[in-house]
């Protein structure tokens, strides 16, 4: 499986130990959370989707967002693929007229990573069984963290 490194999200471990001669007990829990790369055209939805994933836990392996100022360069296009290719899931914002961002989801496709797609459900390829498609941005954590449940 994809994430057979991973933990599922939210297992309860009890621990018991002596502490000066008491027997002392409780419960925690474990969250190892997916690597993440957001891929979009629209600057202040991927920096609102890529701060929820962040309050949750995951971590983000390109924050394009605050790099975009900087201009198209060969380092940030090899940055760019590199966080494609470390990422777990991939999610990709959705808009009609965008062009980097599809590259990316190209890329993402040919690493047959997990895709979650927001925004649109019916296009020819994101009937391929690793895209999930959710309606809006409101849903991308919960995706998330349910195909780490798998």
């Amino acid at each position: 499986p994809p994430f057979s490194n991973f933990l599922r999200k939210g297992v309860l471990l009890s621990k018991s130990c002596g502490v000066g001669g008491r027997n002392v007990e409780w419960d925690y829990k474990l969250y190892f959370m997916a690597k993440v790369y957001v891929a979009g055209e629209d600057l202040s939805r991927a920096d609102r989707v890529i701060k929820n994933l962040r309050k949750d836990g995951h971590t983000i392996t390109y924050d394009w967002v605050v790099s975009i100022n900087e201009g198209p360069s060969r380092e940030k296009a090899k940055a760019e693929l590199e966080g494609v290719r470390k990422a777990d899931v991939f999610v990709h914002l959705w808009e009609h007229d965008q062009e980097s961002a599809r590259y990316e989801a190209g890329m993402a496709m040919g690493l047959a990573k997990p895709i979650i797609v927001s925004g649109k459900t019916d296009a020819f390829f994101f009937q391929l069984p690793n895209v999930f498609c959710v309606v809006s941005d409101d849903e991308i954590v919960e995706a998330v963290n349910k195909y780490l449940e798998k």
